[in-house]
Parts: C-alpha cells; sequence; structure tokens
C-alpha cells in the first residue's frame, strides 16, 4: 500500500488545503461549489498558477467527453501531481454515499490515467483526506496503485456525517482499510519536507533550485530565487545569497540537456557542502521535475544512490524522500 499522512503543524483546514492545492492539477468533484471549502480550494490553485478541474457530481457518468476533457487539461500543465478534491459527506446532505463516491472516483481516474493521450504519467496523488471526494481519490490513488499523499489538519481532524469534526488518527485510518497505525520510526516522526511553493525562509535556510547552464533565472524555482532568495543572474550554479543553484539543464532550450549522471553529480556536490555547513538548513526544491524534463521518479532515483550521503540538514520534497 502506497499511502503517506502528513499532519499539518497548524490547526484547522486552511492550511492543508493551501499544501494540497500545490499539485500540478486539482480535480474538484462537487454537488456544491459555493461551499466555503470549494471556494477556498478553487481561491489556492488559482493564487498558485496551476490547474483548476471542476467535475459536477450531479452528473455520475464517466462518458468519453467528460474524459477527454480532463486529459486535455491535465495535459496542457503537463501535470506529474494530482489533487483531488471535493465536497465531503455531510456538505452533500444525503445527495451521495461514500460508496457511490468512490465507485465514480475510481473509474473516472482509472480512464484518465490510463488514457492513451495522457501526456504524463501521475506520479502522486494528494487529498486532504476527509469523507466524501477526498477520501475517494485516496482509495482510488491505492487501487489504481499510486503512491497517495494525504496531507491532513493536525490532530487528525475529519468531518464526521452529522458534520461534528472527530480527531482520531485510528479512525481516521480505518476509512483507507488500515486497521493498525502505521510503524514510525522516531526520524519519520520529526522528518520535515520542503514545502511547495517555499515562500520565505529563516536566515540560516537556504533554497535549493534548478538551474540551466548560463544561469539565466528566467522561469520556475530560478525566477524565484533570482527575485527572493539572492540567485545571481549568470551564475549557474552553487551558493549566491540564500539560494543554491544546481545546473540541470545545460542548454536551456533543450530538455534533457544536462544528463541524469551530471545532474547526479551536482547533487552530490550540494549534498558535501550542506554536510559542511551545519550551521544551515538546505531546502530541496523538486530539481529536474519540470523544465528539465525528466520524472519526478528518475530524480528520485538519484537521490536513492546518495541516500548515505544526505545529511540531516538537507530537507527534501515528500516525493523524493528517500531516507527511513
Amino acid at each position: 500500500m502506497q499511502i503517506t499522512f502528513e499532519e499539518s503543524k497548524v490547526s484547522g483546514y486552511h492550511d492543508r488545503t493551501l499544501k494540497n492545492a500545490s499539485a500540478d492539477a486539482t480535480i474538484a468533484i462537487a454537488i456544491n461549489f459555493e461551499s466555503p471549502g470549494e471556494k477556498l480550494t478553487k481561491k489556492s490553485v488559482k493564487e498558485q498558477n496551476k490547474k483548476y478541474i471542476a467535475i459536477d457530481a450531479k452528473n455520475l457518468s464517466v462518458t468519453s467527453d467528460r474524459i477527454d476533457r480532463i486529459v486535455s487539461m491535465l495535459n496542457s500543465v503537463s501535470a506529474k501531481t494530482l489533487n483531488l478534491a471535493g465536497n465531503g459527506i455531510f456538505t452533500m446532505k444525503g445527495a451521495l454515499s461514500q460508496d457511490e463516491c468512490d465507485k465514480f472516483t475510481l473509474e473516472l481516474l482509472r480512464y484518465v490515467l490510463n488514457h492513451k493521450d495522457l501526456v504524463n504519467k501521475i506520479e502522486l496523488i494528494r487529498t486532504g483526506g476527509q469523507t466524501g471526494f477526498d477520501e475517494a481519490g485516496t482509495k482510488a490513488a491505492i487501487k489504481l496503485e499510486i503512491p497517495a499523499l494525504v496531507f491532513l489538519p493536525r490532530g487528525w481532524l475529519f468531518r464526521g456525517l452529522d458534520g461534528k469534526d472527530i480527531s482520531d488518527e485510528k479512525l481516521f485510518k480505518q476509512r483507507f482499510g488500515i486497521s493498525e497505525p502505521i510503524v514510525q520510526t522516531e526520524s519519520t516522526l520529526q522528518r520535515e519536507y520542503t514545502s511547495d511553493p517555499v515562500t520565505k525562509l529563516e536566515p540560516y535556510e537556504i533554497f535549493v533550485y534548478g538551474s540551466n547552464g548560463k544561469g539565466a533565472h528566467s522561469k520556475g524555482a530560478a525566477l524565484l530565487a533570482k527575485k527572493q532568495f539572492g540567485a545571481i543572474q549568470g551564475q549557474a550554479e552553487g551558493l549566491q545569497g540564500q539560494s543554491y543553484a544546481i545546473i540541470t539543464k545545460k542548454d536551456w532550450r533543450v530538455p534533457r540537456s544536462s544528463t541524469l549522471s551530471e545532474i547526479g553529480k551536482g547533487i552530490q556536490t550540494m549534498l558535501l557542502f550542506a554536510n559542511d555547513n551545519q550551521d544551515k538548513r538546505f531546502l530541496v526544491t523538486k530539481i529536474g521535475s519540470s523544465l528539465a524534463g525528466y520524472s519526478i521518479s528518475e530524480i528520485k532515483g538519484l537521490f536513492f544512490k546518495l541516500k548515505n550521503w544526505i545529511p540531516k540538514n538537507v530537507i527534501l520534497p515528500i516525493e523524493y524522500e528517500v531516507r527511513d
């Protein structure tokens, strides 16, 4: 079972909605798109310039037109990560049961993710783990053997069928077929992951991003590094301000113009530098898996080969985490 549970560090539902909306695309399945939760989801997706795909759950038909539309919208952003959101059971006031949500979501995703025209394989499905379509999306990911990340409110909070909040880890997990708590080591309990997006840094933190060979920081994380974290135009690699560049695309015009071996060497150099600077924390972004043209699994493989080199002061995105 490829499922990871991660609690928000803050109470309430707002933070988990914002973080889950950072996926490349969000499919929101709802009867009521005017609920506070659905409005927040759409707003959070749009503010992060991600793709928002609304599916009207008043009609649970899985048609070719509906599937083709979703595939086209996923392709328009070359989506590799997907957030599955939507109304909870209480919000739908008895219009749909959990079983109906589960069956529709599984059928819809099965057709979409196996579509012959889908450009990129979906490598991660995120949800907030609530009843209704959050829960259905997580269950579908498990059945389709796609890694699932449930980013949930602090305290294992979820809303019951009566509209009251429940804070219970065991009950939360039971809904996904997990009868006993997942065994967590001290290291996994304390594990931190790079947020997506990174919006601010502490004075001792370093933003690690992918650069092209000319250091033309004009797009993606590199542009953010230049605007906010001290990256220097024309400097292609190494420490600059509160940022650290790894060349992931030698020719800015050509995806995969840096080989995986070259990117791996750049990562190794960064890890050695981080080990020599234990007074700082290095926040690694999803380098190499966007403009550089590689998949999340390919870059994660580089970190796996270097897992024994990764010091404790290096924070990875959850998609790249390889440590026990």
